[in-house]
């Protein structure tokens, strides 16, 4: 077991090597305003850090993030359960949600710095706006796709709406749930930093605008690294999640 940890571990690191490195070859050759090198890029981060301009950014864009999607979910799972329990809900908005669904969010930018400015506001809206879709859509079939032997004993025990709704339905859901979390999850993290950029908000999608508004490609490769890992470490604690909630499941190995 250790040796196939171990294993992972160098096969997921030699690409990043052969990047770096390719990178590292490719800025020799290139100006240092279309492609700086590596070490100026983590140079790049490096005044932002000491400057407290990167840890403020970094804070204050997950804290968007995590209010936005924390809310986008729990309203999501619960509509989701909605509109996927009651076959007359299912009719009548179905339709709708799977047109928000198929709509670029950004689109409605325009409606929400109308209704509610440019502020920490608007962006907590976008955010919730563009990742809850996908947690009711996926919710939504996870309850349709409920085994009705498992409904139907539940009925003949006795059990309520609300009972049935949560042991049955919930639990039967929760897979797909999980997967309507990762969607989610990157649609909110996507909106987070479109919306710094566009509203020019704090943050690190408001940093990444403003350097690159003067041309400061070694903090602008930087910042972008910066966005990946976090866009990685959100995902890594939607995993603990999953593996939370599916302990029944089987791992593939």
């Amino acid at each position: 077991m250790l040796w196939r940890d171990v294993r992972g571990i160098i096969l997921r690191t030699v690409p990043l090597v052969i990047f770096l490195m390719g990178w590292q070859v490719a800025s020799y050759f290139t100006r240092p305003i279309i492609l700086p090198s590596p070490t100026a890029a983590i140079g790049g981060l490096a005044q932002l850090a000491i400057r407290d301009e990167l840890q403020f950014a970094i804070l204050t864009t997950l804290t968007a993030l995590s209010l936005g999607f924390a809310t986008a979910a729990i309203m999501g799972t619960f509509i989701g359960m909605l509109i996927g329990w009651f076959k007359k809900a299912h009719t009548a908005l179905s339709p709708y949600v799977y047109a928000l669904g198929s709509s670029p969010s950004f689109v409605f930018i325009p409606i929400i710095i109308l209704w509610f400015g440019i502020g920490f506001e608007a962006r907590l809206v976008y955010v919730i706006f563009a990742s809850i879709i996908p947690v009711i859509i996926n919710v939504m079939h996870g309850v349709r796709y409920i085994e009705s032997e498992l409904i139907e004993l539940a009925k003949s025990l006795g059990a309520s709406q609300l009972q049935m709704l949560r042991h049955i339905v919930l639990g039967g859901a929760t897979t797909f749930l999980i997967a309507g979390l990762r969607l989610g999850l990157v649609r909110a993290f996507t909106a987070t930093i479109l919306s710094e950029m566009f509203f020019r908000l704090e943050g690190v999608g408001g940093l990444l605008s403003k350097y690159s508004s003067v041309f400061r490609t070694p903090e602008i490769f930087g910042l972008i690294v910066v966005i990946i890992s976090l866009s990685q470490v959100a995902l890594g604690v939607i995993k603990l999640v999953e593996r939370r909630l599916l302990k029944w499941k089987p791992q593939i190995t």
